[in-house]
């Protein structure tokens, strides 16, 4: 199976981006209006605890997506590092069915151990919060039902590796939307309700629950159920170890992740001010809106780039890699500018109770951030060859951050600035050089080549050149 990428792919994936990470920014002037800055601030804590629960996947759905392009492609067996050389023009349904079966049994166990983590652990962290809050009986209410929301998300979470896998990004991106357009529509009418933070738990519910539903009935279309009817199928012991060998890998570098970028959340929970909080917290979520947005063009490349690994065709990925690289420029450039001399008029018109960080916060969060998409979307490319070089130092880099943020916010006076310099300083020193020349050495090409390449590609596609 030849998987296409197009342009109107890209574009779908545009719009799912904005929508599954701004959905929250849409409905943004009238959470200002209802919820209080201490409410705003235990809402972005809530998103920091489920993005630290979303590291028990452990790095199973990146690798789920690529080992299902894998079979797709023509693959005859998976392997725990590198690519096979056996392969194909006929799909392995058998393979491709106990891949499957063992997914579904080891998400549902996922999905238990979320439910008693959240339940408990995050229960009692959110009522220490919360406690001296007049709304305290309300907010944890709310907090019981986002936990229902994120433990079926968990149970169903393997079908967006799934449809990505199948090349089927047009499919899966609308799905997004749509469901992005439910928690917008529950929460907005939540919120004139006055039902506070419970309007924007219900919105996610119903949000999962559409998402689930819809990508349940995509994948499994009549060819693919015919395919697999009179195929002896279950759960393959070997395939779990073998999507254990990198899946573990990548788990830990997630969990550097979450501490390079959410880490310093739960720190300014305890440090700072809850209005502070909620500053700091909707800066880190436009920011994440415009990394996300400037990532795209890479996103939806990765099944292409999979089956191009599979097929060892070099100058494709020369050419994929340089074009997401130069849109990553150019629109994470643009999209600071627009956060540092845009975003705070908007939300001054919009009488916002709540408002982004100052602008000298802004310009030194836009210069160290766009570094870390680069190096981050660098790390994205290098995994799609199966190898995964980059634990240690993520472990390493977000285990400094922690350490460099607790001690700057203890003993000077930086407050804030504690937590931002901690993670352009660590990050600078490896990171942030280390893997974009990584990927030039792997591919063949240097930095200038990468630049020009890039720019060429987008004029090519401007006049009209068709994508594979």
């Amino acid at each position: 199976m030849k998987i296409k990428i197009s342009k109107i792919d890209i574009l779908w994936s545009y719009v799912a981006q904005f929508f599954n990470i701004a959905a929250g920014i849409i409905i943004l002037p009238i959470i200002l209006r209802k919820l209080t800055a201490e409410e705003l601030g235990i809402w972005y804590v809530y998103l920091a605890i489920s993005s630290l629960v979303y590291l028990l996947d452990f790095g199973f759905l990146p690798t789920i997506q690529r080992n299902i392009t894998y079979i797709l492609s023509g693959a005859k067996e998976l392997k725990e590092t590198g690519i096979s050389n056996e392969v194909n023009e006929e799909i392995d349904y058998k393979l491709l069915g106990d891949f499957i079966l063992t997914c579904k049994k080891l998400y549902r166990n996922i999905s238990i151990y979320v439910a008693l983590l959240l339940l408990v652990v995050g229960t009692l962290y959110i009522v220490s919060l919360v406690k001296a809050l007049e709304n305290s009986k309300e907010v944890l209410f709310s907090w019981i039902v986002y936990v229902v929301s994120i433990v079926i998300n968990f149970y169903y979470y393997y079908f967006n590796a799934f449809l990505r896998g199948k090349g089927m990004i047009a499919e899966s991106n609308k799905i997004i939307i749509f469901s992005r357009l439910c928690f917008i529509f529950c929460s907005y009418v939540g919120l004139n309700l006055n039902l506070g933070l419970l309007s924007l738990s219900i919105g996610n519910l119903g949000s999962v629950f559409i998402i689930r539903k819809l990508s349940l009935k995509k994948f499994y279309d009549k060819d693919l159920k015919e395919k697999l009817a009179n195929l002896k199928i279950g759960v393959n012991s070997k395939l779990m170890k073998i999507m254990w060998k990198n899946a573990s890998k990548l788990g830990l570098v997630s969990l550097g992740s979450f501490l390079i970028l959410k880490g310093n959340t739960f720190i300014a929970a305890k440090y700072l001010p809850l209005d502070v909080v909620g500053e700091y917290g909707l800066t880190l979520q436009v920011f994440g809106i415009l990394g996300a947005m400037s990532s795209a063009v890479l996103s939806t490349y990765i099944p292409k780039i999979s089956q191009y690994r599979v097929e060892k065709k070099q100058v494709e990925l020369q050419e994929i890699y340089s074009l997401s690289f130069v849109i990553n420029l150019i629109v994470f450039l643009l999209g600071t500018l627009g956060i540092i001399y845009i975003l705070p008029r908007l939300l001054l018109l919009l009488g916002s109770k709540t408002t982004v960080l100052s602008k000298k916060y802004l310009i030194f969060m836009g210069i160290y951030l766009i570094l870390e998409t680069i190096h981050s979307n660098a790390g994205t490319f290098i995994v799609t060859q199966n190898t995964i070089p980059f634990v240690k130092a993520s472990i390493y880099s977000g285990v400094a951050i922690i350490i460099l943020s607790l001690f700057l916010i203890n003993f000077t006076n930086f407050g804030l600035w504690s937590l931002l310099c901690s993670q352009a300083i660590i990050q600078l020193l490896y990171n942030n050089w280390k893997w974009p020349i990584e990927v030039q050495k792997q591919i063949g090409i240097n930095f200038f080549q990468t630049i020009c390449l890039g720019i060429k590609k987008i004029f090519m596609i401007m006049k009209g050149q068709k994508d594979e």
